[in-house]
């Protein structure tokens, strides 16, 4: 028996020995089977031209089914074509055009540091002495010169940590920032210009930030508030550069 089957019709008949062809005539009524539809042999799409040629056996299945429409390839290919015609126009018609943006160049730095000897904290360390080191002036921060009025943060640095650690066995500065009419500068963001205002740089903290929220340029002193130090005992390896501290103070905006 071969099973032959259309869409919704389904029937096992005995037509072993004829061909697809035949097949496709003597249901093509029964079945409504189009003409444009195409035979499929166990799964196997049969063309048309062969049809004639290719004869059914037992067990088969023979299924019609409606051929893949061409329109949608048409479409598709439509739609691919309209597109390509769309991008040709819009490339057409693609305009160039230059500007510039109008930033001038001010051959100046935002901010000028420069060491500040008015007033350089000094001390004399002597072997196995706690004392403390003063105060003083370090660094001068300009940005008037700039006249830029952002904020920035400076930050201040212990260079010499390894000579120092041969005297000292500790080292603490206390670190402000007043403006140029001596007044404090909030340097801990709080909004705030306090007794809490200071930052300590020691040999364990080599690095402090100074953050500064500028109301108007100003030229702004870095200071040394205050410190003290311990010194270890003397050995000859002690030099006298050992004991000074080189700090450096760089500034970025915020």
């Amino acid at each position: 028996m071969i099973e032959i089957k259309y869409e919704g019709n389904c029937e096992l008949s005995n037509v072993s020995g004829h061909s697809i062809a035949e097949v496709r005539k003597t249901y093509q009524s029964a079945f409504g089977i189009s003409e444009k539809t195409v035979a499929v042999l166990n799964d196997k799409k049969i063309g048309s031209a062969a049809e004639i040629s290719t004869i059914l056996m037992d067990d088969d299945r023979l299924v019609f089914k409606a051929a893949k429409g061409r329109k949608t390839w048409l479409m598709v290919g439509a739609l691919l074509l309209a597109m390509a015609v769309t991008g040709g126009v819009f490339a057409s018609s693609y305009t160039n055009a230059a500007t510039t943006i109008n930033a001038g160049l001010a051959n100046t730095d935002f901010a000028l540091v420069t060491p500040n000897i008015s007033n350089i904290p000094s001390w004399t360390a002597h072997g196995l002495q706690k004392n403390s080191t003063g105060s003083g002036t370090l660094f001068d921060i300009d940005t008037q010169t700039s006249d830029y009025t952002g904020d920035f943060v400076a930050t201040v640095s212990l260079t010499n940590t390894d000579a120092l650690i041969i005297v000292y066995r500790s080292l603490v500065l206390s670190i402000e920032v007043r403006d140029s009419s001596g007044n404090l500068i909030d340097i801990n963001s709080d909004n705030v210009s306090n007794g809490r205002d200071y930052a300590l740089l020691t040999l364990d903290n080599s690095q402090v930030l100074l953050n500064i929220k500028q109301a108007a340029p100003d030229v702004y002193t870095v200071k040394q508030k205050s410190g003290y130090y311990i010194c270890n005992v003397v050995t000859a390896a002690w030099l006298t550069t050992d004991a000074a501290p080189q700090l450096f103070c760089e500034v970025a905006q915020r």
